[in-house]
């Protein structure tokens, strides 16, 4: 890893603490890509800090030609592991001379112990939360889940940092805010004809299957489409199952791609997380199925605020899909939840952050 110094005035050196797999998933990554590529855009120097990181994710660094460090296998289960890890970083920093401006951490299991060794090695430290279960020692904690607070850190937040929370901080990739203005004038008439199906990074053929089957024998599905985008490869007996119902299946958009899905969308059965926020930010009416415990709270919120529907009742995966089969014969509730979307997530919360970063 070859150390980058500031040799444009105001170019930041910007590392991202992340981790992506099978198992954690990809909403961690897409994240800190969205506020890298932000970054970069601006002129700053961005580089990533993984102990995993699967060949799918690791093209995208290498599509944005994102420089990479790779850590040791570590648990980070105690707090000897979070300062093992910590203090294998601060050397690896220190002997290869890096000067580190900003470090973005997004992994649930790191805390306090593991920020306050590594303080003092950056100039300013942000944590990326959805939990705010653990403490953590950092200037800044972002937390865009619908009706988070700052109150929800007064125990956790050990530095006194700033808290930016809520969905006015959405981290939306600026290539699918960007399409704002676009959604706006399209939903001015709501449609019920094409049906999308997007989990993103995580692989549930079976729970796909499963509603697929209900979906298509329960509703009236005569003139509509279905749509399933998966970033996963997918089995040849799933292809099949697709076929014999005429779904059609996508793989690896790009924002810009997506973007342009969800706007030629009229509903979405989907996730939590990031994407149910930037399905928001489009005013795409969706049905969200929790498929992660971190993805419950926010969800829930944004069904409070009419937002969207919840169609399980986590942690049991089963789809009640008369939920959707209603709000497809429904007009009015599909533009309500249309209206109450583009109120929550305003897309301008990426650019609220960079200005925490940018500030001297």
């Amino acid at each position: 890893m070859s150390s980058h110094r500031k040799n444009l005035k105001n170019r930041l050196n910007i590392f991202f603490r992340v981790d992506a797999s099978e198992t954690i998933g990809g909403g961690h990554f897409f994240r800190c890509i969205s506020i890298a590529v932000a970054l970069k855009k601006r002129g700053h120097l961005c580089s990533f800090i993984c102990q995993e990181m699967n060949n799918n994710f690791l093209s995208i660094l290498e599509y944005h030609s994102f420089e990479l460090i790779f850590l040791p296998k570590n648990s980070l289960m105690s707090d000897k592991d979070q300062l093992k890890e910590a203090s294998y970083l601060t050397e690896k920093i220190k002997m290869n001379k890096i000067h580190i401006d900003v470090l973005f951490v997004d992994v649930y299991k790191i805390n306090a112990v593991w920020e306050e060794k590594i303080k003092t090695s950056t100039d300013k430290l942000f944590a990326i939360d959805d939990l705010a279960n653990r403490g953590h020692y950092v200037d800044y904690i972002i937390d865009q889940n619908a009706g988070r607070t700052e109150a929800d850190y007064k125990l956790h937040n050990l530095n006194h940092g700033k808290i930016l929370s809520g969905t006015r901080f959405a981290i939306i990739n600026q290539d699918i805010s960007n399409f704002r203005d676009k959604a706006l004038r399209t939903r001015k008439k709501i449609n019920n004809q094409n049906i999308l199906i997007n989990f993103g990074s995580s692989n549930h053929e079976s729970l796909y299957s499963q509603f697929i089957k209900s979906l298509i024998s329960t509703g009236d599905m005569q003139g509509k489409s279905i749509s399933l985008l998966s970033f996963k490869k997918t089995s040849r007996e799933f292809k099949d199952l697709l076929d014999s119902f005429k779904v059609r299946l996508l793989t690896s958009l790009s924002p810009i791609e997506l973007a342009k899905l969800y706007i030629s969308s009229d509903f979405c059965i989907g996730a939590g997380g990031v994407s149910a926020l930037e399905r928001c930010c489009l005013g795409l009416p969706s049905g969200v199925v929790c498929i992660a415990e971190n993805q419950y709270p926010g969800s829930a919120e944004l069904e409070k605020k009419g937002c969207v529907k919840l169609l399980n009742n986590f942690p049991d995966l089963t789809v009640n899909i008369e939920i959707v089969i209603n709000l497809l014969d429904d007009d009015s509730q599909l533009k309500e939840l249309s209206v109450n979307s583009f109120n929550e997530v305003d897309g301008d919360g990426l650019k609220r952050i960079l200005s925490e970063v940018e500030i001297a």
